[in-house]
């Protein structure tokens, strides 16, 4: 199989974009058949890797709110959706769990992303319904970041309802940890 594309280097930082990660996953995936490994370690292993991405790319998001505009929304759910495009057409799934599942976080905060805001605190249903994995300290990050330029996106008054709203909530946290992701004991596939 060819070898993929190395990733490109800006502004100091090693960049991929979603065809070199595609092109890498399938890579994996041609090993992972190739050396004859158990299909369970196969889903495992994918299941695992997307929620790494998942933790990731939200620890990023949440904690750079340079990343908060509606634009990398977009961008995000795109690229989330070329990577959910390739798991299906894998048929990378199990009974335990699904791979897809693993990146519903992002998701839900590139959806918090593009949605209206003002639509988040004008009805009590939409923040379960939207998002029900963001805990509400995670959508207020996500709101309260959100610019296009150096205009900001959210008005005052949604900002400060959000506000009220995490008054008293108990810290549940703001960025995911490694507790999200499963640990396996890969022999017991073996």
């Amino acid at each position: 199989m060819a070898a993929s594309q190395p990733p490109t280097k800006a502004e100091g930082t090693i960049r991929f974009d979603i065809e070199n990660l595609i092109t890498f996953l399938s890579d994996i995936l041609y090993s992972l058949k190739r050396f004859f490994l158990p299909l369970k370690i196969q889903e495992k292993f994918f299941e695992n890797f997307m929620a790494i991405i998942n933790r990731s790319m939200l620890n990023h998001l949440l904690s750079n709110k340079k990343l908060c505009t509606v634009a990398n929304g977009f961008q995000i759910k795109l690229g989330l959706t070329k990577l959910e495009e390739w798991i299906d057409y894998k048929n990378i799934k199990s009974n335990t769990g699904n791979a897809r599942k693993k990146l519903r976080q992002l998701i839900e905060a590139a959806t918090i992303l593009t949605l209206d805001k003002n639509i988040l605190v004008k009805d009590e249903s939409i923040i379960p319904n939207v998002c029900p994995s963001l805990n509400l300290l995670q959508i207020r990050q996500i709101v309260i970041s959100i610019h296009e330029g150096n205009k900001k996106e959210v008005s005052n008054e949604v900002i400060k309802i959000l506000n009220q709203k995490c008054k008293f909530i108990k810290d549940p946290g703001l960025l995911i940890g490694e507790e999200t992701i499963k640990r396996i004991d890969f022999t017991k596939y073996l």
